[in-house]
């Protein structure tokens, strides 16, 4: 008895959730729960891929986790994209994905499982077609070709393996490597039943296993709920209200636990989805705070910085967050205009750090402005540039509609400047009593807020700077970490569940009805 308490046990996390070319929000804080988490001894950890169905399991292709971050280091600038946030070169690939999308879910095909592969294999030469006719009516001719490796892409990656690659867990096969164009000398992968994990820790609703009978399975789900922005305020992304109400309910149902990031967040989570009452619960999130610490200096640079920043004749506003109408870009732009009538004689620089919403254009806004306001745009810049363009600034403004945590708030109090942020959401918890609020939809009070923050005295704005910077150290990663270590070794269970096998045939039976499809589920199920 003594032994199996001392086994580590083993978790599995998505690897789409840590892996990303602006790690900003979800992705972060995934990335930095893991990198934590890995290094604890009571926990193993795998960097899973996608479920994959092999005849009666679901099973993953599995890596060890920290292998894997190393070999994937989290990117903080996307190559080849342009850095004024003006354009975005991808965003042909990406409607063609969302075009290959919409063609399988208009056949039938919702659900990510085998039967999806074998209708592609039957039925390839009338989905092909009918995505080019897609792409064409949509003005994308010349994307018809990304268009179908984008379908063919979504299919392979859901392969089912042979009966000798489900049995042999744990092996590789160097034929199917090539198949696959792995690289000599990648990192060697393992499958992993649902069945071998205690627990499977997703970051995000929209995972591929909250589609599957994941109850039937002894592994324990723990779902993390960031916010309920989309049922909320409403982006300009057609049907986004409905897709996330869907993938949040499927959450909400299958997992064991939820874990919240925000006591907001918690609210919003009863609110909409009563049956998560009894297993959800709030884990605050933490912030790299060493990364945004001003350096050491010495008295005589100190004084120099003192006597500079006296003198200067620009007022320095940034900004953090993709330029959308939730992040609420325009209210501080009205708000501007009021602060140029209140500082005649000095110039205001409003900094925005953040890309451009392939949804949104804010380019009419900025013509209104007036001329002592300037607008730099910056677009995604990498984090070190973040933490020395907060430090050379004057306030920090994140007017928000909505939030479910907050992290540039945080970070902005550990570089050292006063911050103004909204007052709903989860965004006085985080900014607690040394953030100054406003009304995000009112421009004046905005103004407000930021000339408070401006007029403070040499001395009250240290002061104030140090106790906001006490404050924001409480919200740490490791702190966040060891509290997700307790929850998953609370929450797994050992336990075996013989029954998962018929239930997953059951939930094949109930989606199903292609002819091939039908011989398959004869075929697997067990002689009586």
């Amino acid at each position: 008895m003594q032994a199996q308490e001392a086994t580590p046990i083993s978790i599995g996390i998505p690897v789409a959730r840590l892996r990303s070319t602006s790690p900003r929000g979800v992705v972060r804080a995934a990335r930095a729960i893991a990198e934590r988490l890995e290094t604890s001894p009571a926990c193993r950890l795998y960097a899973i891929s996608d479920p994959l169905y092999s005849n009666h399991d679901i099973i993953f292709e599995a890596w060890d986790l920290g292998p894997w971050m190393e070999l994937h280091p989290m990117v903080v600038e996307q190559p080849g994209r342009p850095t004024n946030g003006s354009s975005d070169p991808f965003g042909a690939r990406a409607r063609a994905a969302a075009i290959a999308k919409h063609a399988v879910t208009s056949l039938g095909l919702k659900r990510p499982a085998k039967m999806t592969l074998r209708v592609y294999r039957d039925l390839r030469s009338r989905i092909k077609p009918a995505l080019k006719r897609m792409a064409a009516a949509a003005g994308l001719s010349r994307q018809a070709t990304a268009v179908w490796r984008c379908a063919k892409h979504s299919f392979t990656r859901l392969r089912p393996h042979s009966d000798s690659a489900a049995a042999a867990l744990g092996s590789r096969n160097a034929a199917f490597d090539n198949a696959r164009g792995k690289k000599a000398g990648s990192l060697e992968s393992t499958y992993i039943s649902l069945g071998d994990l205690d627990i499977l820790l997703s970051f995000e609703c929209f995972e591929a296993i909250w589609d599957w009978p994941t109850e039937h399975f002894k592994c324990r789900l723990i779902g993390v709920f960031h916010d309920a922005i989309p049922l909320r305020i409403n982006e300009g992304i057609p049907q986004s209200s409905h897709r996330y109400y869907v993938a949040a309910g499927k959450m909400a149902q299958r997992a064991h636990l939820i874990a919240c990031d925000s006591h907001s967040s918690l609210q919003d989570l009863h609110t909409y989805f009563p049956n998560s009452k009894a297993k959800s619960c709030v884990v605050h999130l933490g912030h790299d705070r060493d990364r945004f610490l001003p350096a050491p200096q010495s008295a005589s640079s100190k004084r120099i910085f003192k006597l500079g920043r006296g003198k200067r004749t620009t007022k320095t506003i940034v900004m953090i967050g993709e330029i959308e109408p939730r992040k609420n870009q325009s209210s501080v732009f009205r708000a501007c205009r009021q602060l140029a009538a209140l500082y005649p004689s000095e110039r205001i620089s409003l900094l925005l750090i953040g890309k451009l919403s392939e949804h949104y254009s804010c380019k009419v806004l900025e013509q209104q402005v007036p001329n002592n306001v300037e607008i730099d745009r910056r677009g995604y810049i990498p984090d070190q540039e973040v933490g020395d363009l907060l430090r050379r600034s004057d306030v920090f403004v994140f007017a928000s509609l909505w939030e479910g945590f907050g992290i540039p708030v945080l970070e902005a109090m550990s570089a050292g400047i006063p911050v103004v942020c909204s007052e709903n959401s989860s965004l006085t918890e985080v900014g607690g009593p040394w953030a100054f609020y406003c009304d995000p939809y009112d421009p004046a009070s905005i103004a407000a807020a930021v000339k408070r923050a401006l007029d403070l005295t040499s001395a009250r704005r240290d002061r104030w700077v140090a106790e906001a910077r006490a404050w924001a150290e409480q919200f740490t990663w490791e702190r966040c970490a060891r509290q997700f270590e307790q929850l998953c070794l609370q929450t797994a269970n050992r336990g075996e569940r013989p029954e998962a096998r018929e239930a997953l045939l059951d939930c094949a039976n109930s989606t199903c009805s292609h002819p091939t499809l039908k011989r398959e589920r004869r075929q697997l199920r067990p002689a009586s």
